[in-house]
């Protein structure tokens, strides 16, 4: 009977998530001595962590849906429906989306989640669905999605976007190679990311000699072109790229066997096959965030007149300001002093700003012939490498905040671990 009260269920929530996922506490499950090794061994952390780490993300992602649905209902009926008039954005700004961004704030301490990772998952809820408000209100859903409730519904459901085709303009189903092949990213990505992290924690992520530690600013600007610095940063960036595509690939094998949906690939080899700034952060890198900022920021104030330039700036400076809003719940943790937490504000915003300052010079030096001809001789690898550091000498802006609030580590309870077991008379 407690499993239909109210009371009951946020019990029973709140059990599930007993397991607080701060600290690794695992022991090796395998123990071996590897050759040059003195004083030691090695061992592989794989029972426990993993399994609790990923049934509490495995709950979470219900919890979002009906929670997307119910906002669905509304924006539907409220919104979209009565779109333009002083009701819609009533309802939109009044209560939809002051609704959905506090949520968060309430929930986590609710269910006493402390892992980084939980939270940032918790996240996305408020900023699609404030997006999706957005778009709804401006006009600027992909037209598929409003013919009806049911639809919309659908669309609001699903953590990552389904895909819909150009001709049918229905989601697409998800063949058995398509998943077949997600599901063996997903199981590389898991390797990859075991085995960086395994690397970097020892280290605290910064494997290289840098003139700056996580945290602190450099001292000088030549300093942002320091190889050890381009190294940790490149490292670090890599293994954020590893983190969000192992997460999206494997919500999106879940989606796909358990609806037969297709959903769209969100990271699409940004590190490896990029050309050009603008195909790095519009084609490539998170692409469903891309897709909804378009949507939701770039076309409404295109419709009211602003320019390209301006568009794009506050597209990106938008983009700043929500991973501002992911760091305020980072902060729920509390494991950083308010000092640092209003230190580190505003390096998200100064980081995307940035970038979006970068594509807008490859725009303004598109067609020069002297750089085309420049970049014809280079093999695509060396412009990809070009394209890396335009972001790279600036990423610990954004990467710092997530080592400082324990992100990767926490991150890493849910991955198979190698570790280094000194010996006890040693």
């Amino acid at each position: 009977e407690s499993w239909i009260t109210m009371e009951g269920l946020v019990r029973s929530l709140v059990s599930i998530y007993s397991d607080r996922l701060e600290q690794d506490t695992r022991t090796p499950t395998y123990t071996f001595s590897v050759p040059g090794i003195d004083g030691g061994s090695i061992g592989i952390l794989t029972s426990g962590g993993p399994l609790a780490f990923w049934v509490q993300m495995a709950t979470i992602l219900p919890m979002q849906s009906i929670v997307r649905v119910f906002l669905a209902c509304i924006v539907y009926n409220f919104i979209i429906q009565r779109r333009g008039t002083l009701m819609a954005y009533l309802v939109g700004y009044g209560f939809v989306l002051p609704f959905v961004i506090l949520l968060p704030f309430y929930v986590i301490p609710l269910l006493g989640i402390r892992n980084v990772c939980l939270m940032i998952a918790i996240s996305s809820t408020p900023i699609f669905v404030t997006f999706n408000c957005l778009e709804a209100m401006y006009g600027t859903s992909p037209p598929i999605v409003e013919r009806d409730l049911w639809t919309y519904c659908i669309y609001y459901s699903s953590p990552i976007p389904f895909l819909i085709s150009d001709k049918t303009q229905q989601v697409k189903k998800a063949s058995k190679e398509e998943i077949t092949s997600k599901a063996k990213a997903c199981f590389l990505n898991v390797a990859l990311t075991s085995l960086l992290l395994s690397v970097l924690i020892p280290f605290a992520y910064e494997p290289f000699s840098s003139p700056r530690q996580i945290g602190q600013p450099l001292d000088s600007f030549l300093d942002v072109f320091h190889t050890g610095h381009l190294l940790n940063n490149y490292i670090l960036a890599y293994l954020t790229f590893l983190c969000l595509d192992g997460g999206t690939l494997a919500v999106a094998v879940t989606i796909g066997l358990l609806t037969g949906f297709s959903t769209v690939t969100v990271m699409h080899a940004p590190m490896t096959e990029s050309l050009s700034p603008s195909e790095f952060w519009g084609k490539r890198w998170n692409r469903m965030i891309h897709a909804v900022l378009k949507r939701a920021v770039y076309l409404p104030l295109r419709k009211y007149a602003v320019s390209k330039t301006a568009a794009s700036i506050i597209t990106f400076v938008v983009s700043g300001l929500l991973h501002e809003y992911i760091l305020a719940i980072i902060y729920l943790k509390g494991n950083m002093s308010p000092e640092e937490q209003r230190r580190n504000y505003g390096m998200h915003m100064a980081f995307f700003a940035y970038n979006g300052i970068v594509v807008l010079i490859e725009r303004a030096l598109s067609g020069n012939k002297y750089i085309e001809a420049l970049l014809k001789p280079l093999p695509k690898p060396a412009i990809t490498a070009l394209v890396i550091l335009t972001v790279i000498p600036v990423s610990h802006w954004f990467t710092d905040e997530y080592v400082m609030s324990g992100f990767y580590t926490d991150y890493s309870l849910g991955f198979p671990k190698i570790v280094y077991i000194p010996n006890e008379s040693t």
